[in-house]
């Protein structure tokens, strides 16, 4: 995941570069793009998912069902759980770096396998 999160802030980082530096735009309209894309894929992947539940689900019995404003608030939450992962994750990954700088954060074991150390 955090692999995915760094290709995913270099190809921002590339685009937004590309559009300061080719399409005339300011480096603020660029870190806001970058920034938009970052929130706009998050969005999409929560709705494709909210999408994907409401076609995928049977029918609903009249006094399980949740209106338009109850259903609004799930997707609002989702998405907000999704940025605090994003976030906690890279959070995480910084501080698992900091704190085994020069350490071996692997270990080949004798049959081959290959150990990540977490203390």
């Amino acid at each position: 995941m955090r692999w995915l999160l760094l290709c995913e802030l270099l190809l921002y980082s590339l685009l937004g570069g590309w559009l300061v530096s080719r399409a005339g735009w300011t480096p603020l309209q660029g870190l806001g793009f970058g920034l938009a894309a970052f929130l706009g894929v998050r969005l999409f992947l929560v709705l494709m998912t909210f999408g994907f539940m409401l076609a995928g689900s049977s029918v609903v019995p009249e006094k399980l069902r949740i209106g338009p404003i109850d259903a609004l608030r799930m997707v609002f939450e989702e998405y907000a759980a999704l940025i605090l992962l994003c976030v906690a994750l890279v959070a995480v990954a910084f501080y698992a770096g900091k704190k085994s700088a020069g350490q071996d954060r692997y270990q080949l074991e004798s049959d081959g396998r290959i150990m990540f150390k977490l203390d």
